[in-house]
């Protein structure tokens, strides 16, 4: 793996740091017990990856634009022993050829050197909310709150310049991390493939009787056999009303005939996530009701998609989804009133309670970056109808039905591309695929190697 790219990332942070007066301190992710000695599965920090490409616990970057040196990495030491039983480490002594680093130290020498590599800022960009814990048991931001407020009083004795304040790490980084480059774009992609052959395949196993735990196995079984790849969040497995809670992960209920299935799953490749929904008949034909709710949000979708391009507000294109998205409920008598007054009121919220999109990269939900919609971001469309089964002002044929459809979409210049066009969503492509071999779609299966 080479880590030039990382290392250009770092340049271009420092530059906005130097332009800001500030330093960066960027802690890696940690270890977190699941019960007794097993911890859960290790995924490193975004941003730390996003600067490092390093994947270790238990490390720091710091980056001083002011400095000589100004990448410094701590991280853990050799240790053959504990390297028996979790793994081999990197270390101190090879972190700098290996990662283009300026200098490194072992992490336990953090406390103690910050002081030294923290000169000639202003300010100090960090994660306010992290919750690494030092050797010393100190909480990270704690410990550098305290350094900002030591020196603060100091400069007030001695009247020197201060450390004048903190800036949120994640608000530098927005505006690189919002705008995919090539190589980020190739592991996007990459999800998207591995995603279309796991919903494909979700899609013609699914029958009544079957579990929604075992089409979770099915498609993470598909996330997990390719290379680099992984379950990008808790997929969301939901027959007939558990479609109506909308992080709904119990997946462990059987499935029944007449019902609508939704799954939210996506892949993760090399750090970088797909966000897709689908839902479809689970004995593959839509009745007549659910066609009619799924039309609606299909529509949803296609008409906010025009809205997907650069200069335009990214509210801009929930709004257009609420308004087809109300039109339809008031074309089924549910709302009452005009479009312009549900949008007033917010009475459609109660059945369609969440947004329309977000940015997509390293983290599902990604950092926020502007207004606009701008070339080279990524961000999912979404919307959906959830129509209580207790609700009276929903008629009777309607009541128990959730839908979602969510794609994601890269910005062009003028417009965008959507990296899930692959994933069947009209009506009849979706019943086709219920009706296909769901072996066709796993590579353990199809591929005997």
């Amino acid at each position: 793996m080479s880590f030039e790219i990382h290392k250009k990332r770092r340049e271009k942070l420092l530059e906005i740091l130097e332009k800001c007066e500030a330093v960066a301190i960027i802690a890696s992710a940690f270890e977190v017990k699941r019960n007794h000695d097993v911890d859960y599965p290790f995924r490193q920090d975004s941003s730390f990856h996003y600067l490092t490409g390093f994947d270790e616990p238990d490390s720091i970057l710091v980056l001083n634009p002011f400095e000589q040196k100004r990448e410094t990495l701590f991280l853990r030491e050799r240790d053959p022993k504990m390297e028996l039983w979790t793994g081999r480490r990197l270390g101190v002594d090879k972190a700098c050829e290996k990662l283009s680093m300026d200098q490194s130290f072992k992490i336990e020498l953090f406390e103690e050197k910050l002081s030294t590599l923290t000169s000639g800022a202003s300010k100090w960009s960090y994660d306010l909310a992290s919750d690494f814990t030092l050797s010393s048991k100190h909480k990270l931001c704690d410990f550098i709150q305290s350094k900002i407020n030591t020196s603060r009083n100091r400069s007030m004795k001695l009247g020197s310049v201060a450390v004048s304040g903190s800036l949120e790490i994640k608000e530098l980084l927005s505006g690189m991390r919002a705008f995919k480059d090539d190589s980020e774009l190739a592991s996007l992609q990459q999800a998207q493939v591995v995603t279309n052959m796991a919903h494909r395949a979700a899609m013609a196993y699914s029958a009544p009787g079957v579990g929604e735990h075992q089409l979770l196995a099915l498609m993470e079984s598909v996330y997990h056999f390719h290379q680099d790849c992984g379950t990008a969040y808790n997929s969301i497995v939901a027959g007939g009303e558990n479609a109506l809670i909308l992080h709904y992960v119990d997946n462990n209920c059987q499935l029944s005939e007449g019902d609508l299935l939704l799954i939210d799953s996506g892949a993760e490749s090399s750090y970088y996530a797909a966000d897709i929904t689908r839902t479809f008949p689970v004995n593959g034909v839509f009745t007549p009701a659910q066609k009619r709710i799924y039309e609606i949000v299909l529509e949803a979708q296609k008409k906010s998609c025009e809205h997907i391009r650069p200069g335009l507000l990214r509210a801009d294109f929930h709004t257009v989804a609420c308004e087809v998205l109300v039109q339809g409920l008031i074309d089924l008598k549910i709302l009452k009133g005009s479009v312009s007054e549900n949008m007033d009121t917010g009475e459609f919220k109660k059945y369609y309670p969440h947004g329309t999109g977000h940015l997509l990269g390293l983290d599902v939900h990604d950092i926020v970056h502007g207004l606009h919609f701008e070339k080279g971001m990524v961000t999912t469309n979404e919307p959906g109808l959830y129509l209580p089964a207790d609700d009276e002002n929903v008629p009777a044929e309607f009541r128990g039905i959730g839908i979602r459809i969510e794609d994601n979409y890269i910005l062009t210049d003028d417009g965008h591309e959507n990296l899930s066009v692959s994933i069947p969503k009209e009506i009849e492509e979706v019943e086709n695929a219920c009706r296909d071999d769901f072996r066709k779609f796993l590579p353990y299966i199809t591929d005997p190697r």
